[in-house]
């Protein structure tokens, strides 16, 4: 009994630890950064930051400081603004109306807290800055700005030190230049020359000074950048340090003890709080985490820091808890229906060239309207609908590759799918099949192209399904079938996707109605995946009219998917509606399984999407209750044709319909997709979610509504 009693307190006490364990970012609710931590007379732990508006413009949009203290490194008070902008009497305004209240520091002396923070005092900023002081008889609240320390060059990011007789150091610097100086009594003057700090490694900004042990320290953000590494690491700034048996030095470097954060750049100061020593720092992981990362939103985050004998400090171990986008050899429900959340139709979003004879010039539009909007799940990115010899040009998928790993370089969390479609096109005769493709179905290598002819063929020698001038839908029965289906999804795993959208697996399968011959394909798919896809896992998902791809209780997929099963309002031309039980629409009818990754749903989550399957050519603009269509165009094509507001509006309407009707459905924002019908030649047969521009003339303009919604719709 008491080794049972033991083991419950054990398990008692860890989740108790769990549960109140210190978490970063430590600040959720704004965004901040550059901390500078001290410890006052009360002895509580205070953090003065910077703080970063959203939505951000770099380092533009940096205005109201906050403090926000601790007396157990787990719960944070925010004592609220203490200072912004308009309270600095010098602070002319400044182009573009920008805000730079950038890293601040506060020190105490005699009774009087002094807040120190750069602001200039005109433009051009970078040859104007001033280092402002503002005081207070409180750590946390009445500060009034007194002016600025005189007569020094402009640079940015003070560094106030009180060591430990009462005399006051002012460090600062910017642009890899730091310089010192002894303050006065005033805390506002030098006393004597400023110096030149030398013997530091790369110095870039971000000086900070602590003592230990006699020993000055002097830690510092560098200059690396991963544009220009030759080391290996990947980030961009990291904290170095240098020590010293003066404060004036002579300083020699100790090298790096932070590596790079997500952001881009780092700022960070250390001090001891109750016997342990602790590093700040900032990261961008918070923007990621409220799904649209961005360099220049930043949380502010801490880290034990432990010191080896000869007072060298240890490289700090970034502690950070799992993303709401993280996964890893299988995915919760949790983290799939926040990438759902998130996901748009960009349809040959990674394909070089004219597709089908699609054009698709305003690329770099494409990429930042992806970023503004914070996707996480690009759907239909790579696929072949005819074209197939392509893939056997190495460059195609060059291109894809530099994409996704430019994209990944913004987020590293953004998933991106293929597709393995339910036609082929006799362009497949063309395309060699590579000696993996037989050696992965213990098959002999042949020397030999794809054969259309092999994979159409029915298996009772049925009639070819969705026949078209010599292809067809793929039956998965037939090996040659899964040699493509392989070829595709190893081809795209091998560049970065990370999710399948498998088209209409009723087609694809209709000589497989037990499902195992599907099966099997995608046993070896997620195969492969495990030891081979970014996060070693891949979505898989397809459209599903039945309400499910299921064997033996078991999904073959992590999630269904089908059009959106617009209705039309009869008596109000061109308007429609969403409706359960309209056509054969999921809404209420994704049925439950088992998912791949092991969790029981009572009904699978899925997505909705503005499909794309053309127009009733001698019915456009008129009802028909008892078609696919919505006033004879398919989903996306009616979409485009209404205006600009309706648009918006609909989006907030078909979200908000979703959400209170069944909650396991999610909407896929449509950003990129081919459209038809008579308007369509104006803006290249295709719909553009992007803001109309000079960069994009075709937008249609909902990529800001589509931001909106989504930053209403919190990851769980």
């Amino acid at each position: 009994m008491n080794s049972k009693r033991n083991v419950l307190i054990l398990l008692l006490a860890i989740v108790w630890v769990g549960l109140f364990a210190q978490q970063n970012p430590f600040i959720t609710h704004m965004y901040t950064a550059d901390p500078s931590a001290h410890v006052w007379q009360d002895g509580r732990l205070y953090v003065y930051a910077s703080h970063d508006i959203v939505p951000p413009r770099g380092c533009d949009l940096m205005d109201e400081y906050h403090v926000f203290s601790t007396d157990d490194m787990i719960h944070w008070k925010d004592h609220g603004e203490i200072l912004r902008a308009a309270d600095v009497p010098w602070g002319k305004p400044l182009r573009n109306d920008a805000k730079l209240m950038w890293a601040p520091d506060c020190a105490y002396k005699n009774g009087t807290y002094y807040f120190y923070f750069p602001h200039p005092s005109e433009e051009p900023s970078g040859r104007n800055w001033k280092i402002g002081v503002a005081t207070s008889k409180y750590p946390d609240r009445d500060f009034t700005v007194k002016g600025y320390i005189p007569d020094i060059p402009p640079m940015i990011d003070p560094c106030v030190f009180v060591d430990d007789d009462g005399q006051a150091y002012l460090f600062y610097g910017g642009g890899a230049r730091c310089m010192m100086g002894k303050l006065k009594d005033n805390m506002m003057e030098i006393d004597g020359e400023l110096q030149t700090v030398e013997g530091l490694g790369d110095f870039h900004e971000a000086s900070w000074i602590h003592k230990r042990n006699g020993i000055y320290y002097l830690s510092y953000s560098d200059n690396h950048d991963e544009g220009n590494d030759r080391e290996g690491v990947k980030g961009d700034n990291r904290m170095r340090y240098a020590t010293s048996n003066s404060i004036y030095g002579p300083w020699v470097n100790k090298g790096v003890y932070m590596n790079p954060t997500d952001s881009y750049t780092n700022h960070g100061s250390i001090v001891e709080y109750k016997g342990q020593w602790y590093a700040f720092y900032h990261n961008s992981r918070l923007s990621a985490d409220n799904g649209a990362f961005n360099d220049w939103t930043r949380s502010v985050c801490v880290d034990k820091l432990y010191y080896n004998p000869d007072g060298s400090i240890q490289l700090v171990n970034q502690t950070l808890p799992p993303t709401k986008y993280a996964f890893d050899g299988s995915i919760s429900r949790d983290v799939l229906e926040n990438y759902l959340d998130r996901a748009v139709t960009a349809g040959y979003f990674l394909v070089p060239g004219t597709p089908e004879n699609y054009e698709f010039p305003y690329r770099e539009d494409d990429i930042r309207m992806l970023k503004n909007i914070g996707a996480k799940f690009i759907g239909r990115a790579i696929y072949r609908w005819s074209e197939e010899s392509k893939l056997g040009d190495p460059e195609f998928l060059a291109y894809a590759k530099n994409l996704i790993e430019r994209m990944h370089k913004y987020d590293p969390e953004i998933i991106f799918q293929g597709c393995l479609f339910e036609h082929v096109s006799p362009d497949v005769n063309n395309l060699k099949i590579p000696a993996w493709v037989f050696r992965a179905f213990n098959q002999p290598v042949e020397d030999r192209n794809f054969r259309v002819e092999d994979m159409i063929k029915r298996v009772a020698g049925g009639e070819t399904l969705m026949a078209s001038r010599g292809g067809g839908s793929p039956i998965v029965n037939n090996l040659e079938t899964k040699y493509w289906f392989y070829f595709l999804a190893k081809s795209y795993i091998d560049i970065g996707c990370e999710a399948f959208h498998l088209g209409q697996v009723g087609i694809i399968g209709r000589d497989d109605p037990d499902k195992t011959h599907y099966a099997e394909i995608l046993k070896k798919i997620r195969d492969y995946a495990q030891k081979n896809a970014r996060r070693h896992y891949v979505l898989l998902d397809a459209h599903t009219p039945s309400g499910g791809f299921i064997k033996d209780g078991i999904s073959l997929l992590d999630f269904n998917s089908f059009p959106l099963r617009i209705k039309e309002v009869v008596d109000k031309p061109l308007e429609g509606i969403l409706e359960v039980g309209n056509s054969d629409g999921l809404y209420l009818r994704s049925k439950g399984a088992i998912s791949p990754s092991g969790w029981k749903a009572e009904s699978m989550p899925y997505l909705v999407e503005f499909d794309n399957f053309g127009v009733s050519r001698d019915k456009m603009g008129v009802a028909n209750l008892n078609d696919h269509f919505c006033w004879g165009y398919d989903d996306i094509t009616w979409f485009a044709i209404q205006t600009e507001d309706y648009r918006n509006q609909w989006l907030h309407y078909a979200n908000d319909w979703l959400k209170k009707t069944d909650p396991n459905g999610h909407l896929q924002m449509c950003v990129i997709r081919m459209i038809s019908g008579p308007t369509a030649p104006a803006t290249l047969r295709s719909y553009f979610a992007n803001t109309k521009s000079e960069k994009c003339p075709v937008g249609f303009s909902q990529e800001e509504t589509i931001k909106q919604i989504w930053k209403e719709n919190k990851p769980r």
